[in-house]
């Protein structure tokens, strides 16, 4: 019996070093909401942030991995107070996408992944690597 609480005692203290370990690894999290026209009309006092990413752009994959799920990036979100958007263009949404880049953007393409930054009303796109250069 006394072997039986040791080995417990020590399953525990594992596991609650491992639980404080964890914990101290934790970023700020980011909440991505879909994209959406009617939503950002509404919401004009927040700062927003707008990732139009595509599933067969290999630079949006690295960029996601790399950089939206950067402690750095998340850290930028949340002291600003960013609203954070994404859409993956694709044939069901590339001619709604290119309609709202038109209208906001002055262009009749839709690069992926292009990143656009919304702030007191003033819309900005950047491309991978302009991106970096802004937000630091």
């Amino acid at each position: 019996m006394n072997m039986f609480k040791k080995c417990l005692f020590v399953v525990f203290a594992l596991s609650l070093i491992s639980c404080t370990q964890s914990k101290k690894t934790t970023q700020a999290e980011i909440t991505w909401v879909s994209f959406d026209e009617q939503l950002l009309e509404s919401n004009k006092e927040l700062p927003v942030f707008i990732n139009f990413t595509a599933d067969y752009c290999s630079n949006c994959v690295y960029m996601e991995n790399n950089f939206l799920k950067s402690e750095e990036f998340a850290n930028f979100i949340s002291e600003n107070g960013v609203f954070t958007m994404e859409i993956t263009v694709g044939a069901e949404n590339r001619e709604r996408v290119k309609k709202w880049f038109g209208e906001n953007l002055n262009s009749n393409s839709v690069p992926t992944p292009t990143y656009v930054f919304i702030n007191d009303g003033k819309v900005k796109a950047f491309d991978e690597n302009s991106i970096l250069n802004y937000i630091q």
